[in-house]
């Protein structure tokens, strides 16, 4: 196998809607809060994350907030994000990175007369790739409405060739009475990427949420926060996803949070539907852990810390 096949295969492993698109890594989870609540984003409240979800929602932060997380993704990649915010004179300011490296591969040499072949000559050399994505963005409210975009750098690496390209995001949010929210933002939207003599389109992607915030009953110290999302990508495959949160609060200064998330799969994907996970807070700081299965592929396991003030 050549070094960009093997490299490819592990790049189409990673994603389980086939790898149709460029920069498979804008497809992936960036926050282990939203993955346990299988990736429905749109409209849950706002922290620096929200950057790479619908940047409308980090009008939602006070001050600041920052967060990272990271998982041992698929085919031995590693996959993190990170993200801060800021509030400046009633705007909300944020930049965050998105990374995603695979493992590395020996480099086989092919006889020119044979590109297509899945054997040959060592040559001692190994190789690598990755994808990463930079963003910048804002928020602020425009009525009782909220109002974000972000602009994005991708760029794609395999085997010694790269390419790059640039993205932007659009995003509304809308609070309503009685703690519901409602959410949708554009992701992605932007020319394609080149690699290598080849260019593939950006995995362009719609989304539209609703999410809500209720403390439970009988004087409980239990708030529930449920959300949902509606996808459609650029292929006009659409899914959908829904996740629950329990969050119990003792004291002002600790709090503990069980997350569930549920979300529809293409035939014959890997990834299961569903997604677990939780956090332990502690005055404005949290650790966060979400668990996913890939059946035969193995699971993953992300974690991540959160500030705010």
């Amino acid at each position: 196998m050549g070094p960009h096949a093997a490299l490819l295969a592990q790049s189409g492993a990673s994603d389980d809607r086939g790898g149709r698109h460029a920069a498979i890594l804008l497809e992936l989870p960036a926050s282990a809060r939203a993955l346990a609540l299988g990736d429905a984003a749109t409209a849950i409240e706002g922290d620096a994350s929200a950057l790479h979800y619908n940047p409308a929602q980090l009008a939602g932060v006070r001050r600041w907030s920052a967060g990272m997380s990271m998982q041992r993704h698929l085919a031995q990649s590693t996959l993190g994000a990170a993200a801060a915010a800021r509030r400046i004179r009633g705007t909300v300011w944020a930049i965050g990175l998105q990374a995603l490296a695979y493992g590395n591969e020996a480099e086989v040499a092919c006889p020119i007369a044979e590109p297509d072949c899945t054997a040959g000559d060592s040559t001692g050399r190994r190789v690598s790739a990755g994808d990463i994505a930079i963003s910048a963005g804002f928020a602020r409210p425009v009525g009782s409405l909220r109002a974000g975009a972000a602009v994005k750098f991708v760029r794609q690496e395999i085997a010694g060739d790269a390419g790059g390209t640039v993205a932007v995001d659009a995003g509304l949010a809308l609070p309503l009475a009685g703690g519901v929210t409602l959410g949708a933002a554009l992701q992605h939207a932007g020319p394609s990427l080149e690699l290598a003599g080849t260019s593939a389109a950006l995995p362009r992607l719609i989304r539209v949420g609703a999410a809500i915030t209720r403390p439970a009953p009988l004087s409980i110290p239990l708030h529930v926060t449920a959300s949902a999302d509606a996808l459609w990508r650029r292929d006009a495959s659409g899914s959908a996803a829904g996740g629950l949160e329990l969050s119990w609060r003792r004291t002002s200064d600790l709090a503990l949070h069980a997350r569930g998330g549920i979300v529809s799969r293409a035939p014959g994907s890997a990834a299961r539907r569903w997604s677990l996970g939780g956090a332990v807070e502690r005055q404005r700081l949290a650790f966060d852990y979400a668990y996913h299965d890939y059946a035969f592929l193995g699971s993953v396991h992300r974690v991540g810390v959160r500030a705010w003030k």
